[in-house]
């Protein structure tokens, strides 16, 4: 298997887990695992967007998400990295 087919799959993988994680919040609403979660989702788009070159300086690694926010960040990456 090379590198990106790896790099790939632990993406879908990393997207099935977040999957799984909303719907246990859907369930069991908790909002210290929900701005964990944020917390998650944040440094994982910034770590993937130093792949770009792009700077963290000044990033807010933890913001105040809702339920809503975290969906639509992991889309977004989720979207970008595994098409």
């Amino acid at each position: 298997m090379q590198m990106i087919e790896h790099f790939r799959e632990l993406l879908h993988y990393d997207a099935w887990a977040d999957s799984r994680t909303f719907a246990a919040l859907e369930t069991t609403p908790s909002n210290k695992a929900l701005h964990i979660l944020a917390h998650l989702l944040i440094t994982k788009q910034e770590y993937l967007e130093r792949f770009a070159g792009k700077d963290s300086t000044g990033c807010d690694f933890w913001p105040e998400m809702d339920l809503d926010d975290c969906r639509r960040s992991q889309h977004q990456q989720t979207t970008i990295t595994c098409d």
